[in-house]
């Protein structure tokens, strides 16, 4: 689209189409269609994700999965994780927080918990987003948030212990979880293992042993599918 010449400010007193001197309502409405005149300039990518995009012209698609760029160099490709993508670019990724992050949890959804303030995000799985649904033996059912009543039914009044695996440079973290020390049940795994999540396919793909024995057992979000 080409661009949009800004409009002219008129001088004070200037009359507004003929009808008198400007007044503030007038000046007000003139800047107001500048405003919009400029907003139709800018590429439909920074509208649709409304500042979501990074200085790499990137977002993490969490509908879709993995880490996705609209703009520079990167334009087009989809990839596992922030810290993919600046690999590809030569840059250094984040650090990632070598201390644990224990406390209570409160279940954010079934990929998703908040611990000692932290939003921690269960690494190496993908649960189906709260409003999900799926189908089983023709019928549908509220699959999203049976994971995430799976989650609370896994973790319960416990304290969890969360040592970190990625992080990217907005914040997020993702990591492996545990039930009452470094030593209790992987929380990541039992998800995938009771059927409530299916494993992240590349990278250390952990938990591929767990999903293909949930979807044999036809557990979860398997249920009804075929193996």
């Amino acid at each position: 689209m080409a661009a949009i010449a800004p409009f002219a400010q008129p001088s004070r007193g200037a009359s507004i189409g003929g009808y008198g001197p400007a007044g503030n309502d007038e000046m007000k409405a003139i800047k107001a269609l500048g405003a919009l005149a400029l907003l139709m300039t800018l590429p439909a990518t920074t509208l649709a994700h409304g500042g979501g995009i990074d200085r790499q012209g990137c977002h993490d698609n969490r509908k879709a999965g993995g880490y996705h760029c609209h703009r520079g160099p990167l334009a087009g490709k989809t990839f596992r994780s922030q810290s993919d993508a600046k690999r590809v670019l030569g840059q250094p990724p984040a650090p990632v927080e070598q201390r644990p992050i224990v406390g209570k949890a409160r279940i954010v959804d079934g990929n998703t918990m908040e611990v000692a303030g932290r939003r921690i995000y269960l690494f190496g799985i993908d649960a189906p987003s709260p409003g999900e649904v799926c189908e089983a033996a023709g019928k549908k059912w509220a699959c999203g948030q049976n994971a995430v009543f799976g989650l609370s039914a896994i973790v319960e009044r416990q304290w969890v212990h969360c040592l970190p695996r990625t992080r990217n440079n907005q914040g997020k973290i993702a990591a492996v979880c545990r039930l009452a020390g470094a030593d209790g049940p992987d929380i990541n795994a039992a998800m995938v293992r009771q059927g409530w999540a299916k494993a992240v396919r590349g990278g250390a793909a952990a938990y591929l042993a767990e999903e293909t024995a949930a979807r044999a057992a036809k557990a979860g979000i398997w249920a009804g599918l075929g193996r």
